[in-house]
């Protein structure tokens, strides 16, 4: 594995080269990984607070470290195109099809999506959420950021997110309910009490 991560050092550093936002005026820049790095922070924040089993909070933090990884094939494609209501479906299933591809030919040793070895779709489909829910608070991270440096342009955006982010949020309370309980009915209600008050700052 470790010969292999040194072969395509160079593949795997693009995700510091590939920039992201490339459609939108900003005043900063950030990469594919430095956004990998905020969502992997975010999964490690909030699965610490919200998740009680230790192997959930794993599986949850491996997958946001590679989440957007496929990226080295693909570069970045923004999330109008991606979700394009006539042909971003079509172009998702693509996609898949030239990344599996690629990596199988590339890198078939590198780890690339944890996932594919589970069996229980319940947990599969509550990481895939908790991992765009810390997404989606990233996105709204890197906006704040760029409106509190003057940048006001894409202020609407933030709104996006944070409802989206919102949405996530109150999908989530099922796996509250779920027998497997992957979050704490208290920490699941204290956080959505905190992101309310965080909202009126």
């Amino acid at each position: 594995m470790i010969g292999e991560i040194e072969r395509n050092l160079e593949k795997i550093d693009a995700l510091n080269n590939i920039e992201r936002w490339s459609q939108k005026a900003m005043i900063k820049k950030e990469s594919v990984a430095q956004h990998s790095y905020w969502v992997s922070f975010y999964a490690l924040q909030f699965g610490e607070y919200l998740i009680h089993d230790d192997k959930v909070k794993h599986l949850v933090l491996k997958a946001a470290v590679m989440h957007d990884f496929d990226e080295i094939f693909t570069g970045d494609i923004s999330h109008e195109v991606k979700n394009d209501s006539n042909v971003g479906k079509r172009m998702k299933s693509l996609l898949n099809e030239l990344i599996d591809k690629q990596w199988s030919i590339q890198m078939p040793k590198i780890l690339y999506n944890s996932l594919l070895k589970l069996n229980d779709l319940k947990l599969i489909e509550f990481i895939e959420k908790f991992v765009k829910l810390c997404d989606w608070y990233s996105f709204k991270h890197f906006l704040t950021i760029e409106s509190r440096l003057g940048n006001t342009l894409n202020d609407k955006l933030i709104i996006y997110c944070e409802e989206n982010f919102n949405q996530i949020l109150n999908q989530l309370e099922i796996y509250v309910e779920n027998p497997n309980q992957y979050i704490s009915r208290n920490a699941y209600q204290n956080f959505k009490r905190q992101v309310k008050s965080c909202s009126k700052i």
